[in-house]
C-alpha cells in the first residue's frame, strides 16, 4: 500500500510538472519614463513604441509568455535630475510588492545617466535584466559591476568618441576646439555628450582638446569664442542643436575662418526638426545668406548615425507608431523619421524575448538575469529586417557615417563610414550606388587642413619671426634703394636742365 501511494504521488507530481511546463510564464515589463519632452525617450516618444511592443509580443508569444506592463512615471517629473532622485525608490517599492508572485521581471530604463546607474545596481542585486535605450552612464559599460545590463541604444558615447578619434587621426589632427552650444539643449543631450567627448579625447586618446560653451544665437558671444578657437586650433568640433550649426558657420565665415585653413566637424545623430534640429545651410534664403552659408558648409564634415533602412516591416511599423503617437499628443511631421532611441525599446524587447524563448525551450531558468544577459551578447539579430549586433560586452554596435556637402548641389553625401563589430572599429571610404569611391573635396585646397599652420596658430614661431625680420629688412633695403635711385634721377634731371639753360643763354 505504501508503494502504491508513492506511485500515485509520483504520477500526480509528474502531471503537475507537465501542466506547469505548458502554462504561460508570467512576464512583467517595467518601464521608467519621463513626462514632457526633456529626453529622446520621454513619454510622447517612447510610449507609442512600447504599446506596439506589447501588441507584437503578445501576438508572437501567445501561450508561451503571459505578458503585462507596468509604467512607472510621474507627470511632474520632467528632467533626469528629478528622475534620478525617484527611480530607485519607485523600483524598490514595486519589486518588493510584486516579488512574492515570482514573475519574470524586465526593467527598461528612461535614458537618464544617474538613474541608469542606480537601477543597474538594483538589477544586479535582484538578478533582473535591465535594458537601456539611450546612451547611458559610461560606468554601466562595466559589466562586471552591472552584469544584467544591456545597452541597446544606437548611440553609445564610447563609440562616438572612438569614431571621432579615428577621424582626427586619419588626417593627423591632434589639436581641437569643441564649441558646445547649450542655448537650445531642450533634450539635455548635447552638454553631457560634449563633456564626455572632451574628456575622452584628452584622457583616453591623448588629443589636445579645449572646450567652450557658447550661445550661437548671441553674435558677440559667438565671435569671441571663434577668436579663441582661432588662436589654439584649426579643427573645431561643433556639438549642439542642428539649428545652431548654420549661425556658427556664418560667424566663422565672418571671422575669415572658412578659407580652407580650418575644418569643422558637427555631430548630428539623426535629422529631427522637433527634437535634435536639422543640420542644413539653406533656409529658402530667408535671411539672404544662403549662398554664404553654402560656401561656409564646404569646410564642414558631419558625423551621424547610419540612417535606418526603410524595410517593408519598418514602414508598416512606422505607420502603426505614428497612429499610436497621436494618443499621446505627438504628431509626426510629413517627412519626420522615427526616433531611433525610442525605436530601441522595440529592438530591446524583440531581442530579449527571442533569448527568453530559447531559454524556455531548453528548460532553463528565466529568473537568472545574469544568464539571460550573457546569452544576448556576441550575436546579431534580425528585427524588422534590420541587423542589430550586440557585442560581447552587452552593447549594441554603432554604425557611423561621415559626410560633406557636394560642391555643386550643396547636398550632404557620405565620404567615410565606421562600422563596429564586437568592439572592433573600422573606418573605411564610402562608395556610391554605382560603386565609385566618394572622394573628399577639401575647400580651397588639394589636401586636408593642417593640424597647425607652419608659423603656428598666431604666427609667432621663431623661424617665422626670423623670416619676417629678413623680409622686413629686404623691404626696407629695397625702399631705400628706390629712394636713392629716384633721388639720383631727379638730381641728374635738374643738373641736365641747368646745363641746358646755361648753354642756351650762352
Amino acid at each position: 500500500m505504501e508503494i502504491h501511494a508513492f506511485t500515485i504521488n509520483i504520477f500526480f507530481t509528474a502531471l503537475i510538472l507537465t501542466v506547469s511546463a505548458a502554462a504561460p510564464v508570467d512576464v512583467v515589463l517595467v518601464e521608467f519614463l519621463l513626462s514632457g519632452q526633456k529626453t529622446a525617450t520621454s513619454l510622447q516618444f517612447s510610449a507609442p513604441t512600447l504599446d506596439c511592443v506589447e501588441e507584437d509580443l503578445k501576438a508572437k508569444y501567445s501561450g508561451i509568455f503571459n505578458i503585462s506592463r507596468v509604467r512607472i512615471f510621474d507627470q511632474n517629473i520632467t528632467t533626469c535630475d528629478q528622475l534620478s532622485q525617484k527611480s530607485s525608490f519607485w523600483a524598490t517599492r514595486f519589486y518588493y510588492r510584486e516579488v512574492q508572485n515570482n514573475p519574470v521581471m524586465i526593467f527598461f530604463a528612461a535614458g537618464c545617466n544617474n538613474a541608469e546607474a542606480s537601477l543597474g545596481s538594483l538589477a544586479r542585486a535582484w538578478n533582473k535584466p535591465l535594458m537601456i535605450p539611450v546612451n547611458g552612464d559610461p560606468s554601466v559599460a562595466n559589466k562586471k559591476r552591472y552584469p544584467t545590463v544591456t545597452r541597446i541604444s544606437p548611440f553609445i558615447q564610447e563609440d562616438l568618441n572612438s569614431a571621432m578619434h579615428r577621424l582626427l587621426r586619419m588626417f593627423y589632427w591632434n589639436n581641437v576646439t569643441i564649441l558646445c552650444d547649450d542655448a537650445d539643449d531642450h533634450l539635455a543631450l548635447f552638454v553631457p555628450m560634449c563633456t564626455a567627448l572632451h574628456d575622452s579625447l584628452r584622457l583616453t586618446y591623448n588629443i589636445s582638446s579645449s572646450r567652450f560653451y557658447v550661445n550661437a544665437s548671441n553674435a558677440d558671444d559667438l565671435q569671441h569664442y571663434l577668436e579663441e578657437a582661432k588662436s589654439i586650433s584649426r579643427v573645431i568640433l561643433l556639438i549642439g542643436h542642428g539649428s545652431r550649426i548654420r549661425p556658427i558657420m556664418l560667424g566663422a565665415a565672418k571671422a575669415g575662418m572658412t578659407n580652407g585653413e580650418y575644418v569643422y566637424i558637427a555631430v548630428e545623430l539623426y535629422p529631427s526638426r522637433k527634437q535634435l534640429g536639422t543640420l542644413q545651410w539653406y533656409t529658402d534664403n530667408k535671411d539672404g545668406q544662403d549662398e554664404a552659408a553654402k560656401t561656409a558648409f564646404r569646410s564642414l564634415l558631419k558625423v551621424s548615425l547610419r540612417p535606418t533602412e526603410r524595410t517593408t516591416e519598418y514602414l508598416n511599423f512606422m505607420d502603426r507608431l505614428k497612429n499610436r503617437a497621436t494618443n499621446y499628443g505627438y504628431f509626426f511631421g510629413p517627412d519626420e523619421a522615427l526616433n531611433p532611441f525610442a525605436l530601441s525599446y522595440y529592438y530591446a524587447a524583440a531581442i530579449l524575448f527571442q533569448v527568453m524563448n530559447e531559454t524556455v525551450s531548453k528548460g532553463n531558468n528565466l529568473q537568472d538575469g545574469v544568464a539571460l544577459s550573457r546569452l544576448i551578447r556576441g550575436r546579431t539579430y534580425d528585427v524588422m529586417g534590420h541587423t542589430v549586433a550586440i557585442n560581447w560586452n552587452g552593447d549594441r554596435d554603432a554604425q557611423w557615417i561621415i559626410s560633406q556637402t557636394d560642391p555643386s548641389t550643396g547636398d550632404f553625401r557620405p565620404i567615410l563610414e565606421q562600422a563596429t563589430f564586437n568592439g572592433v572599429y573600422n573606418l573605411t571610404r564610402s562608395y556610391g550606388s554605382d560603386g565609385t569611391e566618394q572622394r573628399i573635396v577639401w575647400y580651397n585646397s588639394n589636401h586636408a587642413p593642417l593640424n597647425e599652420p607652419r608659423c603656428g596658430y598666431r604666427g609667432l614661431k621663431e623661424e617665422c619671426k626670423a623670416e619676417s625680420f629678413a623680409i622686413s629688412a629686404m623691404i626696407v633695403g629695397i625702399t631705400v634703394t628706390v629712394v636713392l635711385v629716384v633721388g639720383l634721377l631727379i638730381t641728374l634731371i635738374v643738373l641736365r636742365k641747368s646745363i641746358w639753360e646755361a648753354l642756351r643763354r650762352a
